[in-house]
Protein backbone atom coordinates (compact mmCIF):
# COMPACT_ATOMS: atom_id res chain seq x y z
CA UNK A 1 0.00 0.00 0.00
CA UNK A 2 1.39 3.35 -1.21
CA UNK A 3 1.40 6.17 1.30
CA UNK A 4 -0.93 7.91 -0.43
CA UNK A 5 -3.49 5.42 0.28
CA UNK A 6 -2.76 5.24 3.60
CA UNK A 7 -3.39 9.51 4.06
CA UNK A 8 -6.30 9.27 1.79
CA UNK A 9 -7.87 6.50 4.15
CA UNK A 10 -7.00 8.85 6.98
CA UNK A 11 -8.15 11.76 5.34
CA UNK A 12 -11.54 9.72 4.44
CA UNK A 13 -11.68 8.21 8.35
CA UNK A 14 -11.00 11.84 10.22
CA UNK A 15 -13.89 13.26 7.80
CA UNK A 16 -16.14 10.88 9.29
CA UNK A 17 -15.16 11.05 12.86
CA UNK A 18 -15.96 14.99 12.16
CA UNK A 19 -19.00 14.05 10.59
CA UNK A 20 -19.95 11.74 13.89
CA UNK A 21 -18.40 14.44 16.62
CA UNK A 22 -18.79 17.80 14.94
CA UNK A 23 -20.77 18.79 18.06
CA UNK A 24 -17.86 18.13 20.67
CA UNK A 25 -15.03 19.17 18.55
CA UNK A 26 -16.89 22.80 18.31
CA UNK A 27 -17.57 22.69 21.58
CA UNK A 28 -14.10 21.78 22.24
CA UNK A 29 -12.95 24.59 19.94
CA UNK A 30 -14.84 26.83 21.85
CA UNK A 31 -13.86 26.49 25.04
CA UNK A 32 -10.26 26.97 23.24
CA UNK A 33 -10.53 30.08 21.50
CA UNK A 34 -12.51 31.61 24.61
CA UNK A 35 -9.42 31.06 26.12
CA UNK A 36 -10.65 29.33 28.64
CA UNK A 37 -7.34 26.25 28.60
CA UNK A 38 -4.48 27.73 30.94
CA UNK A 39 -1.27 28.24 29.72
CA UNK A 40 -0.05 25.24 30.40
CA UNK A 41 -3.03 22.96 28.85
CA UNK A 42 -2.95 24.85 25.55
CA UNK A 43 1.13 24.60 25.60
CA UNK A 44 0.40 20.44 25.93
CA UNK A 45 -2.18 20.40 23.21
CA UNK A 46 0.37 22.36 21.14
CA UNK A 47 3.02 19.46 21.76
CA UNK A 48 0.86 17.06 21.32
CA UNK A 49 -0.53 18.08 18.44
CA UNK A 50 3.26 18.72 17.02
CA UNK A 51 4.44 14.81 18.26
CA UNK A 52 1.26 13.45 16.20
CA UNK A 53 1.97 15.58 12.92
CA UNK A 54 5.61 14.18 13.20
CA UNK A 55 4.71 10.53 14.22
CA UNK A 56 2.48 10.26 11.32
CA UNK A 57 5.31 12.03 8.79
CA UNK A 58 7.84 9.69 9.90
CA UNK A 59 5.10 6.75 9.57
CA UNK A 60 4.22 8.19 5.90
CA UNK A 61 7.85 8.09 5.23
CA UNK A 62 8.74 4.58 6.39
CA UNK A 63 5.60 2.76 4.51
CA UNK A 64 6.65 4.17 0.96
CA UNK A 65 8.83 1.98 -0.89
CA UNK A 66 12.44 3.84 -2.26
CA UNK A 67 12.08 5.61 -5.61
CA UNK A 68 11.74 9.02 -6.69
CA UNK A 69 8.33 9.77 -4.93
CA UNK A 70 9.85 9.10 -1.50
CA UNK A 71 8.64 11.72 1.38
CA UNK A 72 12.02 11.96 3.20
CA UNK A 73 11.35 11.47 7.03
CA UNK A 74 11.47 14.27 9.83
CA UNK A 75 15.26 12.94 10.70
CA UNK A 76 16.14 13.36 6.33
CA UNK A 77 14.61 16.50 6.54
CA UNK A 78 16.37 18.15 9.30
CA UNK A 79 19.95 16.47 8.08
CA UNK A 80 19.45 17.96 4.79
CA UNK A 81 18.17 21.30 6.27
CA UNK A 82 21.37 21.13 8.74
CA UNK A 83 22.96 20.53 5.74
CA UNK A 84 22.33 23.40 3.65
CA UNK A 85 22.08 25.90 6.40
CA UNK A 86 25.83 25.15 7.13
CA UNK A 87 27.35 25.51 3.66
CA UNK A 88 24.92 28.91 3.44
CA UNK A 89 22.59 27.64 0.28
CA UNK A 90 19.55 27.33 2.82
CA UNK A 91 17.99 31.02 2.02
CA UNK A 92 18.65 30.65 -1.50
CA UNK A 93 16.77 27.60 -1.65
CA UNK A 94 13.98 28.76 0.32
CA UNK A 95 13.90 31.59 -1.76
CA UNK A 96 13.40 29.44 -5.02
CA UNK A 97 10.69 27.15 -3.59
CA UNK A 98 8.46 30.00 -2.62
CA UNK A 99 8.93 31.62 -5.78
CA UNK A 100 7.89 28.00 -7.11
CA UNK A 101 4.71 28.24 -4.28
CA UNK A 102 3.96 32.24 -5.46
CA UNK A 103 4.06 31.32 -9.59
CA UNK A 104 1.76 27.88 -9.07
CA UNK A 105 -0.78 29.76 -6.83
CA UNK A 106 -0.40 32.79 -9.26
CA UNK A 107 -1.39 30.60 -12.59
CA UNK A 108 -3.92 28.65 -10.54
CA UNK A 109 -5.43 31.89 -9.85
CA UNK A 110 -5.70 33.43 -12.87
CA UNK A 111 -6.92 29.77 -14.19
CA UNK A 112 -9.81 29.62 -11.63
CA UNK A 113 -10.83 33.30 -12.03
CA UNK A 114 -11.29 33.07 -15.63
CA UNK A 115 -13.21 29.85 -15.64
CA UNK A 116 -15.47 31.47 -13.16
CA UNK A 117 -15.91 34.71 -14.96
CA UNK A 118 -16.94 31.86 -18.07
CA UNK A 119 -19.37 29.97 -16.09
CA UNK A 120 -21.06 33.03 -14.93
Amino acid sequence: MAVWDVLLVGACLFAIWLLFFRRRLASALTVFSRGKLSRWQAAMAWLVSFLLFVTIWDIASRLEPEGINKIPGPVQTVAAAGRLLASGKLLSEAGISCLRVLVGFSAASVVGVAVGLLSG
